[in-house]
């Protein structure tokens, strides 16, 4: 009889992260449960889901955790709670949550307290002591930093976040994101979307995906986009997503509109022809009083597809970004200028396959995959001792 594993994500839960997942249907039996409303539409995850209702409208709960929790849901537009959760887990081998300040990850510690289930984390957050202003945040992620068999650390900054707040060594593994390297794979370029895009066929390609939002740190690259264009005039930089600043705005009146490229966002099943127009990916994100970048997906994904990549030094972009000579201050637009310069003497084919070689090795579902099922295996071992004693 396989397993049983409750995966547990909130609102949050995505078919991007859970096709990770789908790979270790043959050898565990895995459910996921939600809240009645998610950020993303769910109906290409083949994982079997429970929707689990939350209201968020004049909500009651039962204890001021909820009642809490109700209200900063509410204030988020995220739903995070779930009604009859506790109760639901009952039964499952192992419960694997994410972030442990989240009303979710709480129900899952209570959980393990009553039935003796395996738990275990995926951390995110690399701030030390983020998310623990209010007394619920604070107990809940005690609770969790107790209760918790196994932590995955996402990056570096995440491990050393769990670290910083007296998470033992030994209940923390670092495991990368998965990213399917069959979907983003290198390619000509698209011409129909090179000609949406007003890309000649000898343009220099810079690309910039994601919000395009003073945080992200796109007027750092606008700003130093500009200064190279002016003596490497087959230059563009193409930027794709939704304007949060008023960037065309900043365009038109900075006169870029001829070389700078604005599209609206691609759907997912797009993106790799996206990259593939690039000659060179960048994430310019900036660090923020209570956020600097965790990942980066996009550079991952970036990678995968052939393209070299750079990026600030905000949070854990250096890490994914593997060469730390192709990184920049952040918010510095002459040091990026300067990265830009000295990126057009290095791209090229081998670059390309080196940047293929790194996502694949690192990044990969495969790679994921096997990590969490060592994890998963650790944690289900420690669940049968303690069951049998």
């Amino acid at each position: 009889m396989k397993p049983t594993i409750a995966i547990l994500r909130g609102g949050l839960l995505s078919p991007f992260e859970m096709q990770a997942f789908e790979p270790l249907k043959r050898r565990y039996d895995l459910t996921t449960f939600t809240p009645h409303e998610t950020r993303f539409d769910l109906s290409t995850v083949e994982i079997p889901r429970e929707s689990l209702y939350c209201p968020l409208v004049n909500a009651t709960f039962l204890d001021k955790g909820r009642q809490v929790q109700a209200l900063r849901d509410r204030l988020t537009g995220q739903t995070h709670s779930y009604c009859g959760l506790a109760p639901r887990l009952v039964g499952f081998d192992l419960i694997h949550t994410a972030d442990p300040f989240y009303c979710f990850s709480y129900e899952a510690a209570l959980a393990k307290r009553r039935t003796g289930s395996g738990l275990v984390v995926t951390q995110w957050e690399n701030i030390p002591h983020k998310n623990e202003r209010k007394f619920v945040e604070r107990q809940t992620k005690r609770a969790l930093h107790l209760e918790a068999d196994l932590f995955l650390a996402v990056s570096e900054g995440a491990k050393a976040a769990l670290l910083a707040e007296g998470v033992p060594g030994e209940k923390i593994r670092k495991v990368y994101p998965g990213i399917d390297t069959r979907h983003f794979t290198p390619g000509p370029p698209d011409r129909p979307l090179r000609k949406q895009l007003g890309l000649g066929s000898k343009d220099w390609v810079v690309l910039y995906a994601g919000r395009l939002s003073r945080e992200k740190g796109v007027f750092t690259l606008l700003e130093a986009f500009n200064g190279l264009v002016r003596q490497n005039p087959q230059a563009r930089l193409v930027l794709a997503g939704k304007d949060e600043d008023r960037v065309v705005e900043y365009v038109r009146k900075n006169s870029l509109a001829n070389v700078v490229k604005i599209s609206a966002p691609l759907p997912y099943e797009q993106m790799p022809e996206l990259y593939r127009q690039a000659d060179l990916f960048v994430l310019p994100s900036l660090p923020t009083k209570g956020w600097i970048e965790q990942f980066g997906f996009v550079l991952a994904e970036a990678q995968a597809c052939g393209v070299p990549v750079i990026g600030s030094d905000s949070g854990a972009i250096p890490e994914v970004v593997g060469d730390l000579n192709r990184t920049f201050p952040a918010g510095n637009a002459g040091r990026l200028e300067a990265a830009l310069r000295e990126s057009i003497r290095w791209t090229g084919p081998k670059a390309s396959r080196q940047a293929r070689e790194r996502a694949l090795r690192l990044f990969s579902l495969e790679s994921f995959g096997r990590q969490v099922q060592g994890a998963y295996e650790t944690v289900l071992s420690a669940v049968r001792k303690r069951r049998t004693a």
